[in-house]
């Protein structure tokens, strides 16, 4: 099977084809009919779905295209794909996904600059709040600018961030700029309420606070080089008694 990157590239190569094809077809029903023949005629209108369609194929294209071509300013404010066509930053009602490959869904959104302009909510200040489900798994991607809120009746002020939370199965990674931090939540059983009885205090220490016994019945292994600089941390899944 070809690769990943096969793939696309046949891919795009598909797409600018169609999307050619399609933009002559359009103009060409445009030209020919739906400028001669009277409105409201049965033919007329014939040649009209003709374009409809022709122009829900053009969306669905322009879905896939990539506008690696870069975009051609088109009004004062508007740019549109040298591609498809599509005006660039327009807003954006779906996704159209390949089902070999690799599915890409939006575009990186780094940090807002420190110093910006405090938003007045957490809704003013989103750039990005999405998320979605794959194959079992909950991906949520948050990046926002600094925020006004409140907190015990206090206003505060929330930086900007950038946080990503993978979800699989028990376990819970949420990375942002300054912190990585792996998380077992622990599920209430069946029948039991956050009115029972209290969960057992959590604690946070380093290695090298913790006592021998202690890091015993931690199942981690921490990767290093010879610097003793740290290259990873592997954490051994221990399914919990039920």
């Amino acid at each position: 099977m070809a690769d990943f990157q096969t793939l696309d590239k046949q891919r795009r190569a598909e797409v600018e084809r169609q999307v050619k094809t399609i933009l002559r077809a359009m103009d060409f029903v445009s030209k020919h009919w739906l400028g001669r023949k009277r409105s409201g005629s049965r033919q007329a209108q014939l040649y009209y779905d003709i374009y409809q369609a022709l122009g829900a194929a053009w969306h669905y294209y322009g879905l896939s295209c990539a506008h690696r071509k870069g975009y051609r300013k088109v009004s004062k404010n508007e740019f549109a794909c040298r591609q498809c066509g599509h005006i660039k930053d327009a807003l954006v009602t779906e996704y159209l996904l390949p089902v070999k490959g690799t599915k890409r869904i939006g575009r990186f959104v780094p940090v807002p600059r420190l110093g910006g302009k405090v938003r007045k909510n957490k809704r003013a200040a989103a750039l990005v709040h999405d998320k979605i489900l794959f194959h079992g798994s909950e991906l949520s991607v948050d990046v926002h600018h600094a925020y006004s809120s409140r907190l015990f009746k206090s206003k505060i002020s929330i930086a900007a961030g950038r946080e990503v939370v993978l979800r699989e199965g028990d376990v819970e990674v949420w990375i942002d700029d300054h912190l990585i931090d792996i998380r077992f939540p622990r599920k209430l059983k069946q029948g039991r309420t956050h009115r029972g009885p209290r969960k057992r205090p959590i604690y946070g220490a380093f290695p090298h606070e913790l006592p021998k016994k202690a890091l015993s019945k931690f199942p981690v292994i921490f990767s290093y080089d010879s610097t003793g600089r740290m290259e990873g941390v592997e954490i051994f899944r221990v399914k919990s008694k039920r």
